[in-house]
């Protein structure tokens, strides 16, 4: 069985490193700048970062909402991808609501 996931949505990722960058600022973005700009004006790093940060986090592709706790509960200092994996993975899986059945006149006639 492989390893690879789907990697995230760069609309996911670009949200991610956006509120990380809102929150710790250049303590955050410093910590994956190399100053190796791409053709495009990009950091080389932060370009790597995304990549692989989006590679990582796709198998939770399926619950966006422990990404969204983890970027809710955000440590002093800025978490590390295994630091950042490990928030997701305990951020609790909301379940799906159970849909309310209500037994028709018919039913309980039947029943």
């Amino acid at each position: 069985m492989s390893n690879y996931q789907t990697p995230l949505p760069r609309a996911w990722m670009a949200k991610i490193f956006s509120e990380m960058q809102g929150f710790y600022g250049t303590r955050y973005t410093n910590m994956w700048k190399t100053g190796e700009l791409l053709p495009n004006g990009d950091d080389a790093g932060h370009v790597n970062m995304m990549r692989v940060w989006s590679e990582k986090l796709g198998g939770f592709a399926d619950h966006p909402e422990c990404i969204s706790r983890a970027l809710e509960t955000l440590p002093i200092e800025p978490p590390s991808l295994p630091q950042f994996l490990d928030m997701c993975r305990k951020a609790p899986i909301e379940q799906p609501k159970a849909l309310e059945h209500k037994l028709t006149d018919e039913d309980i006639k039947r029943n």
